[in-house]
């Protein structure tokens, strides 16, 4: 399998998908680019992988309140404690099809990430 080296995906990381606001367009957006990339170049070519993180998903931190004393941002704000894991999603294509994906996701990045329009 020309992707199943943690050497070829080292390589490759960062590079194919590096669209930054992709969330804001459409949530689904990496999936959206993988299962596009995946019918243009075939699934032994096209990598995908997503880390959520297991336990609490809130940032705690510490924060110092007005007494002087420190304390957990999670005790001080309870919109922080409400704030939902992050999930990382990546895309990942063979050493070989580097520059080929490249300019087929300058091409196609629109299409592929925008969401459909219901009833257009």
């Amino acid at each position: 399998h020309p992707i199943s080296s943690p050497a070829s995906t080292y390589r490759i990381s960062g590079s194919f998908l590096d669209w930054k606001m992709l969330v804001e367009v459409n949530p689904e957006a990496a999936l959206a680019v993988y299962e596009a990339a995946v019918k243009e170049f075939g699934d032994t070519q096209v990598r995908f992988d997503q880390y959520k993180p297991r336990g609490a998903a809130a940032p705690d931190f510490p924060v110092r309140s007005s007494d002087n004393s420190v304390v957990s941002s999670l005790v001080m704000s309870e919109v922080l404690r409400m704030i939902p894991a992050a999930t990382t999603e990546y895309v990942f294509v063979a050493p070989e099809i580097r520059e080929d994906a490249k300019r087929w996701r300058d091409i196609h990045k629109d299409e592929i990430i925008n969401p459909e329009k219901e009833n257009s």
